[in-house]
């Protein structure tokens, strides 16, 4: 085994999972910063954040001990429900999901890649946002805090704020890019789908988030009174005006 931060093996009958990262196409700075980013997740504790545990290295590769959570992520159970989510669990979960980034937000972790391939469901049907540690930073300005690197899916970009797309060195996003997909993942639990699903081509997917203005078409009409309030807050294209977690937290509870 390589460098590792295992510090006692302990038998507690406790499952967990096991995320290996690749280092083929990482530079050594960049491994450090997955080290630095591990090492401020390992201290976070918070009942809608996804537990990371452990990591171990070898010569190719991190792997990264975490929580198991047994009903997958939550784009797959909400196909599961055949994208059909009672609007109390909607609630729920969006309480959940606000929480659980405030929380981050205010240890200083900015996410990037909230949607619901990146967040787990346990059996109670609790919320668990995963760190992604390819996009997460803890520091807003931090020169790699920057925009889109080629390698993004589709899907995952329908999730990104405008301002992460557009960022460069010297202009990088923030805590309300994170904001921005609440609101995303609110519309996928409430239609089954990612914003504007009818774009299936990369350039055609940043352009419809670059020119995005108000909700996205698909939304359920009639709709939650709350949940709008809360999505028209999400959608706000300039992120100045945006809210944060913690007023959007107390807006919609």
């Amino acid at each position: 085994m390589g460098r590792s931060t295992l510090k006692a093996i302990v038998r507690t009958g406790q499952t967990l999972c096991k995320k290996v990262i690749l280092f083929d196409n990482y530079g050594e700075a960049d491994v450090q910063r997955l080290r630095i980013i591990f090492a401020k997740v390992d201290d976070l504790s918070h009942p809608n954040i996804m537990r990371y545990y452990c990591i171990d290295e070898d010569d190719a590769s991190m792997h990264v001990y975490m929580e198991y959570a047994p009903c997958g992520t939550l784009s797959s159970l909400i196909r599961t429900l055949d994208n059909d989510v009672p609007l109390s669990t909607v609630r729920a979960w969006t309480r959940q999901l606000v929480e659980g980034v405030q929380f981050l937000h205010r240890n200083g972790v900015i996410n990037r890649a909230i949607r619901g391939d990146n967040i787990f469901v346990t059996a109670d049907s609790v919320l668990k946002i995963a760190v992604n540690f390819n996009c997460s930073h803890v520091d807003e300005h931090d020169e790699r805090n920057c925009g889109l690197n080629g390698t993004e899916s589709i899907n995952s970009i329908l999730f990104l704020a405008p301002e992460v797309i557009n960022a460069c060195p010297g202009r990088p996003y923030g805590p309300p890019s994170d904001i921005w997909s609440i609101g995303c993942t609110v519309v996928e639990m409430l239609t089954g789908r990612p914003p504007w699903p009818e774009y299936f081509n990369r350039d055609y997917a940043i352009d419809a988030v670059m020119t995005a203005q108000g909700l996205p078409e698909q939304m359920p009409d009639p709709c939650d009174s709350l949940l709008l309030n809360l999505l028209l807050s999400c959608f706000e294209t300039d992120p100045a005006r945006r809210l944060s977690a913690q007023p959007a937290r107390a807006s919609f509870f």
